[in-house]
């Protein structure tokens, strides 16, 4: 008898981030109860301005990049007669439950997770698994990649003009929340002495006409909108310099719609790392091995090794963004 874990990778196509955390915690969960696992990629995922927009920033290739970065081993083949079943939201209670119920199976069966934060919510050192291995396997890149003093991630996005307003409005951390936490930090002298910022955003910082080629986003905006028939979205440039007050004797480099794996890389790296109210920020700091400060509103756990924005005294000022 054998329980695997496997991503079940077709029934929520959505970030990058999103995606690769569910995949990261989903391999965390089968070693912490020592179960199989079995490996399976991200696919496909919805497309987004802010992905960069780099000539080698397709989606296929964005894809292929991720998948090779987050390629956890398998274990051995199921075998062929295994019995399969969906589980859309993984929590302890109910792995509890299929590891009884196949206690006195002698096959094999294979769990088809899609969200696995029941379980890494309520225990999440065991990301020390994955973050192990994935630094191991990726060390190379790791190491000759650029290394930020301090990076931040302002997730924005656009996501309120074409995605459901359920899960759109009142998303993203206000701008203050960054010069609050950069105020602190400087004062705290947690720093250490940087002098360079880099900010990573999925914003723009000049106006541009999206042409989305996916159709669920244009039927989004159309729906949103109150509009018929359009195809191409208008968004919004911003200046991030005039939004965020940066403290004196830090030099601010803000990188709009930078590459996603170049971005994704810069925050692993960081010696600082602000997260963003977002997977993919909240992912990087699962690898980065330095000072993380984990954002006040977060829907994932806190890890144990990061700092809380809120234990440091930054508190929101303003309501979420979206």
């Amino acid at each position: 008898m054998a329980v695997f874990l496997t991503y079940d990778n077709q029934t929520l196509q959505d970030g990058l981030g999103a995606q690769a955390l569910r995949i990261t915690g989903i391999y965390a969960v089968a070693k912490a109860f020592r179960l199989k696992y079995l490996h399976q990629p991200i696919t496909n995922v919805i497309e987004d301005v802010g992905q960069g927009s780099n000539v080698d920033s397709s989606q296929e290739t964005l894809i292929a990049s991720f998948n090779q970065f987050f390629n956890f081993p398998s274990d051995r083949r199921p075998k062929s007669n295994a019995k399969r079943i969906a589980v859309r939201d993984l929590s302890l209670r109910g792995l509890f439950q299929i590891l009884l119920r196949q206690y006195r199976n002698r096959g094999d069966l294979i769990v088809h997770v899609l969200l696995p934060q029941g379980v890494v919510d309520r225990i999440p050192f065991i990301y020390r698994f994955p973050a192990k291995f994935l630094r191991r396997s990726n060390k190379g890149l790791l190491e000759s990649h650029f290394s930020p003093e301090i990076a931040a991630h302002v997730r924005r996005g656009y996501d309120e003009k074409y995605a459901d307003l359920k899960y759109a409005r009142n998303r993203h951390l206000p701008f203050s929340y960054y010069s609050d936490v950069l105020e602190v930090l400087t004062k705290k002298g947690l720093t250490h002495g940087a002098t360079n910022l880099l900010i990573h955003t999925d914003l723009l910082n000049t106006p541009k006409v999206w042409s989305p080629t996916q159709q669920g986003i244009v039927d989004g905006f159309n729906k949103n909108s109150g509009l018929t028939g359009r195809k191409e979205i208008k968004l919004e440039g911003f200046d991030l310099s005039k939004e965020i007050t940066i403290p004196g004797g830090l030099k601010a480099d803000i990188r709009y719609c930078d590459p996603l794996l170049n971005t994704f890389l810069d925050m692993c790296n960081a010696k600082v790392l602000i997260q963003g109210k977002s997977a993919f920020s909240y992912l990087a700091g699962i690898i980065n091995t330095n000072l993380v400060i984990y954002p006040p509103k977060q829907s994932a756990a806190k890890l144990n090794s990061w700092k809380s924005a809120e234990d440091l005294g930054v508190l929101l000022k303003e309501p979420l963004l979206g």
